[in-house]
């Protein structure tokens, strides 16, 4: 690695951050890079604006939708011990498992699970606090759920879909979920902090997310993560264990999964969204080395995944052809734009490659005009007009 070019370049990235920490008042940020065999952190700012302790680059941060990565990392691992298959219908290890669409509860597959394919609603969130059951019972309201597209056809991205892995996971194991993922990835990599439980967390320095109401930041409440959510989104985790986290799918998946198991993972295995395509948990897109270019088909891979709860954003990207990884985590949730800058400057800064890939098209306002509407989704509605034209 050249050090010489990386540490002004993360001296650089702390200035960023600071900057952007202050125009979108965001409280506290933790920042990670990997290059070859170096490793840079920092922490920025406070753990929370009621209680303010200051953030270090091993302060737990809820990292959101990153533990569907580490949910597949764990899945793939009992896939190398021969317990499971990708493609066998999950009815294999769940007799009783049901959609409302029961030829796609038939047929539905690790998979589809893991790729966002399944098609029912994804956005089901229903708390059933922390007992033993918690994920069974989320499943179970999973036969309510509407059918939105045939399964398999089509990409929409799936939460609940992911506590009927864990339920499989759990399954096959005999063991909890959140044991297995310990036992499986936590503990092989030193991941020594990272923790599903609420009761683990408040024994060490952690942050408290915040929502910007008004234009000022407030605490986030509820904090914690009710034990049905935790296969889509429960990870407590510091930069520094994102980080040990990231070496494992940058050397190919030691010691942890099988270099055939992690190539899996960063194979397309689903419909493309443009810049993206499916991977196994993790969205794969393409680096360029010059900025605003069209994509790149033969370029640089990159696994990237964000995660984003209840006052917290986190980002990881990892680049394994160049050893390379950044990890963001931030206790506000409006640091998503802060974790898309700060990445991509680090990749252009120390690797020289962009992933401000654009595709150009020139449309009439007529044109335009054909998807003006109201779209709306489970959680959310998005209006859309044309303007000046």
């Amino acid at each position: 690695m050249n050090r010489t070019r990386s540490a002004p370049a993360f001296a650089e990235l702390i200035d960023l951050i600071e900057m952007r920490m202050r125009a979108r008042r965001i409280p506290g940020v933790a920042v990670g890079v990997l290059h070859g065999d170096e490793e840079y952190y920092a922490g920025l700012g406070v753990t929370s604006l009621n209680n303010p302790l200051p953030v270090t680059p091993d302060t737990l941060f809820q990292c959101g939708s990153i533990s569907k990565t580490m949910l597949g990392s764990a899945l793939m691992a009992l896939v190398d011990g021969g317990l499971l298959e990708l493609d066998a219908p999950i009815r294999r290890w769940l007799p009783a498992f049901a959609l409302k669409d029961d030829q796609a509860a038939q047929r539905v597959t690790l998979r589809h699970l893991l790729t966002h394919t399944g098609g029912w609603l994804g956005d089901h969130f229903n708390d059933f606090g922390f007992g033993a059951d918690a994920v069974a019972r989320i499943v179970e309201e999973m036969a309510t759920l509407p059918q939105w597209t045939p399964l398999g056809s089509t990409w929409s991205y799936n939460n609940v879909g992911f506590a009927a892995a864990a339920l499989v996971m759990q399954a096959v194991t005999g063991r909890a979920y959140e044991d297995i993922v310990r036992e499986r990835v936590f503990a092989p990599l030193g991941m020594t902090r990272s923790t599903f439980w609420p009761t683990e967390v408040m024994t060490q320095r952690f942050a408290v997310g915040h929502n910007v109401v008004g234009g000022n930041a407030q605490v986030a409440t509820p904090w914690e993560i009710g034990r049905a959510n935790h296969p889509a989104g429960g990870v407590n985790t510091t930069v520094r264990d994102l980080l040990r986290y990231a070496r494992m799918h940058v050397d190919n998946g030691a010691p942890v999964l099988s270099r055939r198991a992690a190539q899996v993972m960063r194979r397309s295995h689903g419909p493309s969204t443009g810049r993206w395509s499916t991977g196994l948990t993790w969205w794969l897109g393409r680096l360029n080395t010059k900025a605003d270019a069209p994509l790149d088909p033969e370029g640089e891979l990159l696994l990237h995944h964000g995660g984003a709860t209840n006052g917290f954003t986190a980002q990881l990207r990892i680049v394994p052809g160049r050893r390379f990884a950044v990890a963001l985590l931030t206790n506000s949730d409006d640091g998503s734009s802060l974790n898309d800058e700060v990445s991509s400057s680090a990749l252009r800064s120390m690797l020289g490659l962009s992933f401000d890939a654009v595709t150009k098209e020139t449309l009439t306002p007529a044109q335009l005009r054909k998807y003006e509407g109201t779209y709306t989704a489970h959680l959310d509605a998005q209006d859309l007009r044309v303007r000046d034209g």
